[in-house]
């Protein structure tokens, strides 16, 4: 009985905040032929604090669930919560109870750009120049000393876009 090549897995991430930490979860969509013997999850985040890098590269430990395999959530992973561009990726595989395995890669999501307290920024399309307001953006931002003092008339120029 060639029982792993006759299985198919369905499944899907996703992403929470969750007491300061990022967690990734990984759920089982669907099986369809018979259930696998045990399935391991081994989740990477990729972080980096502007689109142009440095990339970091966060492994998690594996998630390893034995017998009794049914749809629903698999199990989670948590990475340090930061105000960074990151990716979630990784591999996947599952075992069947002749013995027989196979493993298969974690494509990588979309580039979300999220918050320390775990909100994504909006994504927006500027209509005019077609650009993605989040490309030029990096998390290296420093802060003023002070706030900047703004005129009636500075306030002005600024919503009209005069100078």
């Amino acid at each position: 009985m060639a029982e792993i090549p006759d299985t198919v897995v369905k499944f899907h991430t996703s992403q929470e905040y969750v007491d300061g930490q990022f967690k990734i979860n990984f759920y089982i969509d669907s099986i369809t032929g018979p259930a696998p013997a045990a399935i391991s999850v081994q989740l990477q985040f990729y972080s980096e604090p502007s689109l142009s890098g440095p990339i970091t590269t966060n492994t998690a430990s594996p998630i390893v669930k034995e017998g009794n395999i049914t749809t629903g959530l698999l199990g989670s992973a948590v990475f340090p919560a930061a105000t960074t561009f990151f990716a979630v990726g990784g591999a996947w595989g599952m075992v069947g109870y002749n013995g027989n395995s196979a493993t298969y890669p974690i494509s990588l999501s979309s580039i979300y750009l999220q918050n320390k307290i775990g909100q994504n920024f909006p994504e927006y399309v500027d209509p005019v120049s077609k650009k993605d307001a989040e490309t030029p953006i990096n998390t290296t931002w420093s802060r003023l000393p002070s706030s900047p003092v703004w005129t009636t008339m500075d306030r002005y120029y600024y919503t009209r876009g005069a100078s």
